[in-house]
């Protein structure tokens, strides 16, 4: 097909006339940038390799959620990932991730059905079981205010769950210790994602529709535009009218070339595997989580391993660097082992079944905000990060909200709660 500048940019006069004089005569200052950017969308949409409809930076459950949406709207979509499928590097590495319907945050609680919802479409779609629902077992005795307003959120959202007293509790799980008064719900449809099965799915859900990945293949240079570019560690330059980073970890090296110095920290946190006394006694039993006085414990049967339990310990950590994470000192001395001790200390006290020492301790990285929220940001450019240990349930969900963002459409969700705005004092110009 051959390229005429004078018959493209009278074409685009012709038909898209206010558009074209108020746009291009602010952004573009020649009538050879008018017709470079037309050649742009005519390569676009002629399949030329290295121009797209959209470009997603990052493979982890978030970005292959907003590649998955893309390409099943018939979006033209690329995937970057720095590392070759499947590795341990990122935040949604390993067998299992925890869902629940309780969260005391109202924002929260008002996706949980969707997230679901799309969770089912997707087993039902690639005929693959994805989960396996236990119920969780929310327990507080620390901060009532925070207890009473989750259980209001799911009673306001129609979402099922028991209260239990602490008797209740001990009698129907013989093999949890808790004297006293505790305040304890159990949300009944809570379970665990098979997590690596779930990112395998998307991801050959992906390619099967007709998606681009590029694994082992790392962004080093990221120029806004209205064509925006990309450019690789391989050489290689890819362009689209749109793009979004979901970078995990590697957000704050990726977003401050962009001006975008948000207050992002990435967290290096351990997770205890503690076996059991007596092989599958705690097999059937529910997940748990525990509000201290520092942040919350939470467990449940793994799957990672069969005959241990899960513990991970939530709290507020001291920084790495996610190309470093695993150097000495680089966790920060003074916590390093604060959780595994807090770990074993709940253990002893509350799970009699299980070994006092962990028998294994393996770690991962959470990518957290001060209030420890999600950022999606408005414009060409769309950003998912910070979602500080919850994102991966929440993957179908996110990665419709950004796709759709990054391609201009609303969100049917109020997303002030959740906005990177909050922490912009001026945005990037893009």
């Amino acid at each position: 097909m051959s390229f005429n500048p004078s018959k493209c940019f009278s074409m685009r006069v012709t038909h898209k006339r206010k558009l074209v004089i108020t746009k291009y005569k602010m952004d573009l200052h020649t009538l050879e940038e008018v017709c470079n950017m037309a050649k742009l969308l005519t390569d676009q949409h002629s399949g030329e390799r290295g121009v797209y409809d959209c470009i997603v930076v990052g493979g982890g459950a978030i970005g292959l959620g907003t590649a998955l949406h893309l390409v099943r709207q018939g979006y033209r979509t690329l995937l970057l990932e720095q590392f070759s499928f499947p590795h341990t590097r990122g935040s949604s590495a390993g067998p299992s991730r925890m869902y629940r319907n309780a969260y005391i945050e109202e924002h929260h609680a008002k996706m949980v059905q969707e997230i679901w919802q799309m969770w089912e479409e997707l087993e039902q779609e690639t005929k693959t079981t994805l989960h396996k629902r236990t119920g969780l077992l929310v327990i507080n005795n620390e901060n009532v205010a925070a207890f009473h307003q989750l259980r209001d959120n799911l009673v306001r959202h129609r979402l099922p769950f028991q209260d239990l007293t602490t008797e209740q509790l001990v009698r129907r799980f013989p093999l949890m210790s808790y004297r006293g008064h505790y305040n304890i719900l159990l949300d009944t449809e809570a379970g665990f994602l098979i997590a690596n099965k779930c990112l395998r799915t998307m991801l050959d859900q992906f390619v099967k529709k007709g998606g681009t990945l590029h694994d082992g293949e790392k962004v080093v240079k990221i120029v806004p535009h209205r064509m925006v570019t990309v450019c690789t560690n391989k050489g290689h330059e890819y362009k689209a009218g749109s793009l979004v980073l979901t970078p995990g970890p590697w957000a704050p090296k990726l977003l401050k070339p962009l001006g975008l110095d948000l207050p992002l920290k990435v967290w290096r946190v351990n997770v205890c595997f503690f076996k059991e006394k007596q092989p599958g006694s705690y097999l059937n039993y529910p997940a748990m989580f525990d509000e201290t006085k520092d942040g919350f414990i939470y467990c449940f049967p793994s799957r990672d391993y069969p005959g241990y339990m899960k513990f991970g310990y939530h709290l507020q950590w001291d920084e790495v660097d996610p190309d470093d994470r695993d150097r000495p000192g680089q966790a920060g001395g003074n916590k390093l082992m604060v959780d595994i001790e807090a770990m074993k200390a709940y253990v002893q006290e509350h799970f009699p079944g299980l070994e006092p020492e962990p028998s294994i301790v393996e770690n991962c990285m959470y990518t957290c905000t001060p209030e420890e929220e999600i950022h999606p940001v408005y414009h060409n450019i769309a950003i998912g990060c910070g979602f500080s240990g919850k994102g991966f349930k929440m993957a179908l969900l996110m990665g419709k909200i950004l796709g759709d963002l990054a391609m201009g459409k609303p969100s049917t969700y109020d997303l002030s709660p959740i906005s990177m705005k909050r922490f912009l004092h001026q945005k990037a110009k893009l």
